[in-house]
C-alpha cells in the first residue's frame, strides 16, 4: 500500500512539475473589485492594495469613477519596472460622456519614463510616452472591452477583445520613478480622470496571450489536479498510520 502511495505521489509530482513551466508567467496583482474593505480594494494575488480616493466607489464587482475626482492610488509601482516583461490586463467600459485626455492606469512621470493607457482626448489611445500616439481607435463606449498590454522579448503588443493586436511597437524598457499606480487618473499633479467602470485589472511578471488572461475557468487547472493527488496519497498515507496505531477499527 505504501509504495502505491509514494508511487502516485512521484507521479503527482512529475505531473505538477510538468503543469507548471519555469519560464510561465506569473499572476503578481489581480482585482476584482469585489468589495470595499476600509476605502480600499483588494489585491488578490499580491498584497499592493489600492486606496479609493475622490468619490470612487466600488458596487457590484465593478470600480465607479466620475471623471471629476474619482480614482485609486496604490503605495507602490505595481507594473514590473526597468525592463522588465510584464502583462497588463483590463476590462474597461469608457462611458460616452468622456471628454478629454483620460487615464485608465498610470505610473511613473512625464517624459520617456510616463507610463499609461488613456484617451488621447478624441476617439484614440494613448499608450505610454514613448507610444503616446499609436493610431488605435476606442472601442465603443457604454460597452465593457478587454484590453491587454504586454511588454517582452516580442515588443511591445496591445490588444482589444482579441487575440490579434491592435498595435504593435518596441520594447518600453525604464518607467521606474515617479509616481505610484493610479486607476483613473495620469501621474504626478495631472487631472486627466477618467470617466468609466472597471472590472479586472490583473497583472502578470511576463508575456501572456490574450486567451491565457483572459480565461475564466471552473475547473482545476493541472497543477491544482497535481496538487489533489498529492492530497490524497496524504490523507491516504494518514489513515493507514492511524488503522496501525488503533485509531481507527481494522477492516474484517
Amino acid at each position: 500500500m505504501r509504495s502505491i502511495v509514494f508511487a502516485g505521489a512521484a507521479v503527482a509530482a512529475l505531473a505538477l512539475a510538468a503543469a507548471a513551466p519555469a519560464s510561465a508567467a506569473a499572476l503578481i496583482h489581480a482585482y476584482d473589485f469585489s468589495a470595499d474593505v476600509g476605502g480600499y480594494v483588494i489585491d488578490h494575488a499580491g498584497s499592493a492594495d489600492g486606496q479609493l480616493l475622490g468619490g470612487a466607489a466600488v458596487s457590484g464587482g465593478v470600480l465607479h469613477l466620475d471623471g471629476v475626482d474619482d480614482y485609486v492610488q496604490f503605495g507602490q509601482h505595481i507594473v514590473p519596472n526597468a525592463g522588465a516583461d510584464f502583462s497588463v490586463l483590463l476590462r474597461v467600459q469608457i462611458a460616452a460622456s468622456q471628454a478629454g485626455i483620460a487615464e485608465i492606469i498610470s505610473q511613473g512621470f512625464s517624459g520617456a519614463s510616463g507610463f499609461y493607457i488613456g484617451t488621447n482626448g478624441g476617439a484614440g489611445f494613448r499608450l505610454t510616452d514613448a507610444h503616446g500616439a499609436p493610431g488605435v481607435a476606442l472601442p465603443s463606449a457604454g460597452a465593457f472591452h478587454n484590453l491587454l498590454l504586454t511588454n517582452g522579448a516580442d515588443g511591445f503588443n496591445f490588444y482589444i477583445d482579441g487575440a490579434a493586436p491592435a498595435f504593435t511597437a518596441g520594447k518600453v524598457t525604464d518607467f521606474n520613478t515617479g509616481t505610484d499606480t493610479r486607476l483613473g487618473r495620469q501621474f504626478g499633479g495631472y487631472s486627466e480622470f477618467l470617466g468609466g467602470q472597471i472590472d479586472t485589472l490583473k497583472i502578470y511578471d511576463g508575456v501572456v496571450s490574450y486567451d491565457a488572461a483572459t480565461r475564466v475557468s471552473a475547473a482545476p487547472e493541472p497543477a491544482s489536479w497535481a496538487l489533489m493527488i498529492l492530497g490524497f496519497g496524504g490523507a491516504a498515507t494518514l489513515l493507514r498510520r492511524r488503522r496501525r496505531d488503533g485509531g481507527l477499527p481494522q477492516p474484517a
